[in-house]
């Protein structure tokens, strides 16, 4: 026991001599006063760097106004000093469904990546870029680097994975046939998926007028003409198509329509409120507008489908058909933005992806030539899909040119033909050519517009109105959202040639402007105004003419033609399936709207296209789901 008390007692009295010699010591007193070097303090490990924090602002609340695609773009941007903290943007007057998507969903991005740098909104890039300019505006005195602001932070590289998936019925495209199949084929019992490659679901149908043909429908026997029959749809069809249409295709779609028009209206939902529009081209009035155009049908059309319990993916592009032993059984699509491919098992496939106007290397000359105002979503991909799996494809140098285009920039137009058509019914309004006469009945048939405008040079005709006419187009013209009032001012302001919206005192000083020849100009409205007086339109058979081409001063707008519904696609029988060269049937693989090849021959009547794009869907909705 005592030789381990000495033992402990001799380790304690080591374990003080070393802790004496590691304690710290004194400097001598002298040196204190001296310079000296102290080694920096030992620091944290550094951590990573917030995405914000290579950002500084001075802490506020900012606000800039744009313009937009249908009006000012308002945004408000609250930030500390070191990050945005929120975007608010306003703006009501951007197309329902197209740049309302992007108001919607942009202000969000841009916080969760503290950028202006960030993608626009697919199929939305008007309001998106008007959006990103406003909040850099806003931004312009908060302090911040405007070049780190436009730039997007370092992330990590997406990494790619591929998942596979199991349905039913595979359908591709979620434009106005595609939710009107998934919501048919749901009906009749159907496990489906739908695909949409853009942000937002609608495709061309969200920016039509949502013109659809209710030839035979009960609504169309209570306030429109009672003595309509499919043969006299179906005789209009084929007239419309220079009986080049596929006459099996127009026998289904005639005898159809008016089905299609009662399920939309008391299975979807869809309001038609307007009454039964008059179109010279329609023997009958049978042409109805959705509320709300082709925006109110698309928000009907996804309220309908949120119900069905089908499942919709965005941003996820369809790029393959899976063929096994001849059959089509699904097809692979990717997801970019996720990094995800997708393998998707399918017992059927129904192609609604729309045409090809928005991809140049798939038009002719003349279409190419011809300015375009139709979705961004139109790039003939099932069309190219369905060609890499042997499918037959008919028309695909036929388009639709439509008269009433307004082109705002080069090869971009605006649709502004209903408010003409409602200018010359309603005013003195008269259209000429640059030689200073009349060329064709204002506001009768589109085709005979179309032609007088690619009979000219420059390929342009002219509105030429008075003070009162030009009064109604404008209100017309700004109700409809097609340029605000702004816009307008701005171009009369300059007497802008590119576009032309001008105006003078005089008819001679009009002319010049617009290099039209002003004597002619002049002899052209006395003429008129003397068929005004007689009510006899003497030359062309004018039905409307409400009043003499009155006082100025006087105005002048182009009229140029537009462009936007393919009318080639994949050939197709009687159900819809896709077939091969030889016009067999390639199992398992339907169509739907406008990739259908052949229904409209070379053009098409008022209503035509969407009518048959919801008809066509609801069809291939009911087959697929019953095979």
């Amino acid at each position: 026991m005592k030789k381990q008390w000495i033992t402990l007692l001799a380790l304690v009295l080591c374990a003080l001599l070393v802790l004496g010699a590691c304690a710290p010591q004194s400097a001598p007193e002298e040196e204190t006063e001296q310079p000296q070097t102290t080694e920096p303090a030992p620091t944290a490990a550094p951590q990573e760097e917030a995405p914000s924090s290579r950002l500084t602002f001075i802490p506020g609340t900012y606000t800039a106004e744009t313009n937009g695609y249908g009006g000012p773009i308002v945004a408000e941007v609250t930030v500390d000093e070191t990050s945005i903290l929120s975007v608010t943007v306003t703006g009501d007057k951007e197309t329902q469904g197209v740049g309302s998507n992007a108001v919607e969903k942009l202000p969000g991005i841009i916080v969760e990546k503290q950028s202006t740098g960030v993608d626009v909104v697919a199929g939305c890039t008007i309001s998106s870029n008007a959006i990103l300019e406003a909040v850099r505006a806003a931004l312009a005195d908060s302090g911040v680097d405007m070049d780190a602001l436009n730039t997007l932070p370092e992330e990590d590289a997406i990494q790619t994975r591929t998942e596979e998936l199991n349905t039913q019925i595979l359908i591709i495209g979620a434009g106005g046939s595609g939710l009107t199949a998934a919501i048919s084929a749901t009906e009749n019992g159907a496990e489906v998926l739908v695909l949409e490659k853009m942000d937002y679901p609608g495709g061309a149908a969200s920016v039509s007028t949502a013109a659809i043909n209710g030839g035979m429908s009960a609504r169309q026997q209570i306030d429109g003409d009672k003595d309509d029959s499919v043969e006299l749809i179906y005789e209009d069809i084929m007239r419309g198509g220079h009986y080049l249409n596929r006459e099996n295709l127009v026998r289904l779609f005639a005898e159809s329509t008016g089905k299609t028009f009662d399920w939309l209206q008391n299975d979807v939902g869809v309001a038609f409120s307007n009454p039964p529009q008059y179109y010279i081209e329609h023997s009958k009035l049978r042409l109805y507008f959705a509320d709300g155009n082709g925006a109110g049908l698309t928000e009907k059309l996804i309220e309908a489908f949120d119900k069905t319990g089908a499942t919709l993916m965005t941003q996820t592009r369809a790029t393959e058909l899976i063929v096994e032993n001849g059959a089509v059984v699904g097809a692979k699509a990717e997801n970019q933005a996720e990094g995800i491919e997708y393998i998707i098992h399918a017992d059927s496939v129904i192609l609604a992806t729309g045409g090809y106007g928005a991809n140049q290397d798939m038009l002719t000359d003349y279409l190419k030539m011809v300015p375009y105002y139709g979705h961004a979503s139109s790039t003939g991909d099932g069309h190219n899909m369905a060609e890499a799996i042997g499918a037959k494809l008919i028309n695909m140098e036929m388009g639709k040119v439509y008269p009433g285009g307004f082109e705002y920039e080069p090869h971009k137009a605006k649709i502004v033909l209903l408010q003409m058509q409602k200018t010359v019914r309603n005013t003195g309004a008269i259209i000429v050519a640059k030689d200073g006469k009349r060329k064709i009945q204002e506001g009768g048939y589109n085709e005979e517009f179309v032609e007088a405008i690619n009979a000219e040079d420059n390929k342009t005709l002219y509105l030429v109105m008075d003070q009162t006419a030009f009064d109604y187009w404008k209100a017309e013209i700004i109700a409809a959202k097609k340029l605000q009032e702004s816009e307008i001012d701005a171009y009369l302001a300059q007497n802008s040639t590119a576009p032309l919206l001008a105006s003078a005192d005089t008819i001679e000083e009009l002319a010049n402007l617009a290099g039209i020849d002003a004597a002619a100009l002049a002899e052209t409205i006395d003429r008129f105004n003397g068929f005004v007086k007689n009510g006899v339109d003497e030359d062309f058979g004018r039905t409307t003419l409400p009043m003499e081409f009155g006082e100025g001063p006087y105005y002048i707008v182009e009229e140029k033609l537009r462009f936007a519904t393919t009318l080639g696609g994949v050939y197709v029988d009687d159900n819809l399936a896709v077939c091969d060269e030889n016009e067999q049937p390639i199992a398992n693989l339907y169509a739907a709207g406008e990739i259908v090849g052949g229904v409209h021959g070379d053009d098409t009547l008022t209503g035509s296209a969407i009518s048959w794009a919801v008809t066509s869907g609801r069809l291939a909705g009911e087959i697929v789901a019953g095979k």
